[in-house]
Order: C-alpha cells, then sequence, then structure tokens
C-alpha cells in the first residue's frame, strides 16, 4: 500500500484512499487513486458513504482533474475536513 494511504478503498477494493487538499477551496478529502470514490472524513470512509469524485469537482466548478489537488503526505492531514 502507498505510505500516505489512510486505508485500502473500501468501493473497490483495489486502491488507496489517499488525503488530498482541493486547491481552490483548501478543503481536504479522501480519495482512492483507482476508482476516484471521495469522502469529505476520515471517520467516513466505508462502502455506503462515499461520493463521485467527478461529481463533487463539477459542483464547485471545477475540472475532475488530480491536478487540481495536492495529495497530503500522512501528517499533514487532519483527521477530519470541514468546509
Amino acid at each position: 500500500m502507498i505510505e500516505n494511504a489512510i486505508c485500502e478503498c473500501p468501493r473497490c477494493g483495489q486502491g488507496a484512499v489517499l488525503p488530498a487538499r482541493v486547491k481552490k477551496n483548501g478543503r481536504t478529502i479522501y480519495l482512492c487513486n483507482e476508482c476516484d470514490a471521495v469522502w469529505f472524513s476520515v471517520g467516513s470512509i466505508e462502502y455506503a458513504t462515499f461520493n463521485f469524485f467527478n461529481y463533487y469537482m463539477e459542483r464547485l466548478g471545477l475540472p475532475d482533474l488530480w491536478s487540481e489537488l495536492e495529495v497530503l503526505s500522512a501528517s499533514d492531514h487532519s483527521a477530519d475536513s470541514t468546509g
């Protein structure tokens, strides 16, 4: 598993859930590097609560590109995020 991964993705079972910051609004999200499932807090990471990265970014008026994110190290992210 990737060093800064929070856990294995509960949606696809193949990717790693990584902490990332949306550059435009500074919000920390948790994103699977395989299926692009997204969560908004560490405590909510489970299959039933995932969101689609492309829909989330669309709601922000941003393209659904990883270049719109800053992938964080494990020490850079907070246990929860708001925003």
